[in-house]
């Protein structure tokens, strides 16, 4: 964590976080991350169902970052995201006739889907 003010000045740094909160607690964020996955059929897991995608991307991205992306199975990962895919909807299919992109069957239009369309072609 570094803050920057008033061009290169160094206010705070790294070293003098850690000093005072300690380090980060890699092994048990990357075992918290990995059992939030696996909590699938609870009460509270199905209330936030629709934000599972979401949140599969911040965690792996995290358990990347952790350089402990071995905690979790890879083949099944794939499995679930390919079972999330809507095989009757494709991207050109999402395309408006103005270019633009819709998020979703319904037709919803924000620049954040042309965003994420875009390497795809």
């Amino acid at each position: 964590l570094v803050c920057y003010s008033e061009g290169s000045r160094r206010l705070g740094n790294l070293d003098r976080f850690e000093e005072k909160m300690g380090g980060l607690e890699e092994e048990k964020h990357a075992r918290y991350i990995v059992s939030v996955e696996k909590k699938k059929d609870d009460f509270e897991a199905l209330l936030i169902e629709h934000l599972r995608m979401n949140g599969a991307y911040w965690g792996l991205t995290t358990l990347d970052l952790l350089n402990k992306i071995g905690a979790i199975d890879v083949d099944e990962v794939v499995s679930w995201v390919m079972e999330c895919q809507d095989k009757d909807c494709d991207v050109a299919g999402l395309q408006n006739d103005d270019g633009s992109f819709s998020g979703d069957m319904w037709g919803e239009t924000d620049t954040r889907y042309g965003f994420s369309s875009y390497p795809l072609f």
